[in-house]
């Protein structure tokens, strides 16, 4: 398999999910057992963790839940180019309509135990009040990143995914990547955003928890085309 080379960014760290094609890291192997500890102290234990939670996308209901291409609030508008193929990618479409609808209350219940997110919602909706907003998303595809990809990633990537995987407290996860463009409000624009017009690449941690089996959205990691 190809291996991946995305550059992430979370919480102001920068990783990538690929091969290990960087430096090699020294590990010591565990006196009463086989497992191996990474710099932070992680072992290969908590990675098959990792996998063992991540959802099987095979085994996800057949979605035929049919979506309009083409959504259209007020001056804004949502363009779906490609297909919905699970509930994973749909939690995402459906935050992305939220948006254009500028329902953010809903988008609340998207959201799983993030603060940053949460947060983030926040600012979203003051700025609309304000009329700083994104008028288009255009979303030219939505893919759930397989689980072998995450086994090759490097070990920044795992343990970033393992520290926001135990903070939200996810019993079973996935990546979804979503590639997208979009446009600003013109009072947007001249409020100078921290990213211009364009396409780009976000991939979003969804999972579910012991006592919430809903797909939540829990973490999003970014990288432009």
């Amino acid at each position: 398999m190809k291996n991946l080379k995305m550059l992430f960014m979370i919480a102001g760290c920068v990783f990538l999910l690929g091969g290990c094609n960087g430096n090699n890291s020294t590990v010591d192997a565990g006196e009463e057992n086989n497992s191996v500890s990474s710099d932070d102290g992680i072992n290969q234990e908590d990675y098959d963790i990792l996998y063992e939670k991540y959802i099987n996308i095979n085994e996800l209901p057949v979605f035929n839940l049919d979506i309009e291409r083409e959504y259209i609030c007020d001056d804004r508008k949502l363009i779906l180019e490609d297909s919905i193929q699970n509930e994973l990618e749909y939690v995402i479409y459906q935050y992305y309509y939220n948006n254009i609808s500028a329902d953010f209350e809903s988008n609340k219940n998207l959201i799983g135990e993030s603060e940053s997110l949460r947060i983030s919602n926040e600012n979203e909706k003051e700025a609309f009040d304000e009329g700083k907003y994104t008028k288009e998303y255009n979303i030219h595809e939505l893919s759930v990143v397989d689980k072998d990809e995450i086994k090759e990633a490097q070990e920044m990537t795992k343990d970033n995914l393992l520290a926001d995987i135990k903070e939200c407290g996810l019993e079973s996860y996935a990546v979804v990547k979503a590639e997208l463009g979009w446009k600003y409000s013109e009072a947007k624009l001249q409020a100078g955003p921290q990213l211009p017009e364009g396409d780009y690449i976000r991939y979003y941690l969804v999972g579910s928890t012991k006592d919430d089996s809903e797909v939540k959205i829990c973490q999003v990691y970014w990288d432009s085309l």
